[in-house]
């Protein structure tokens, strides 16, 4: 017997309904807020949170969201501030837009890297230069910041796995250096 999802009682909205919901919309670019006004673009699920529970498409209370963001302990109070700015961005935008033109962007164009990024990125063993070596000295000072050493060095030892069986024979940029010293 082969099953249907068929729903007769089901109708589309109709194009009333469809331009009503269409003027409620809000609309966010919230990797760019994230990096804006929180330094990286990370936060741009919680801002988005925030904003979808101010509009009323989340059907559970703020504090509740904001009590399982404080029990998964990782960057609290950054991603508990990306939650209420989407909140703001919805009930005071106004307010929000003010508070944007007073933050603008921060660059970022060398930043440098932590004595603990150091360490995990030393044990890469990635030849200097290589494209593999600069993608590792960006995500590994992300996912540092982002939960803590440990994680970022999970990532490498998976890098690694990828990596060795690839570097049979050691032929590629993402190999490592087969130089002599």
């Amino acid at each position: 017997m082969v099953s249907s999802n068929h729903q007769p009682s089901w109708r589309s909205p109709s194009k009333e309904r469809i331009r009503a919901g269409a003027r409620d919309t809000v609309f966010l670019d919230a990797r760019r807020l994230g990096g804006g006004l929180l330094g990286e673009d990370q936060f741009a699920n919680l801002l988005v949170t925030g904003a979808a529970y101010q509009t009323g498409g989340l059907p559970i209370p703020a504090h509740a969201i904001e009590e399982a963001i404080t029990l998964n302990g990782i960057r609290v109070e950054a991603n508990v501030k990306a939650f209420r700015l989407g909140r703001q961005a919805v009930a005071d935008p106004e307010a929000f837009a003010a508070l944007l033109h007073g933050r603008a962007a921060p660059a970022r164009p060398g930043r440098r890297l932590s004595a603990a990024a150091r360490r995990v990125l030393a044990s890469a063993g990635t030849a200097p230069g290589s494209e593999l070596a600069r993608l590792l000295e960006v995500r590994v000072p992300d996912l540092i910041a982002y939960q803590d050493v440990a994680y970022a060095t999970r990532y490498l030892r998976f890098v690694e796995q990828v990596r060795r069986p690839a570097c049979d024979p050691p032929n590629g940029p993402w190999c490592p250096s087969t130089r002599p010293s």
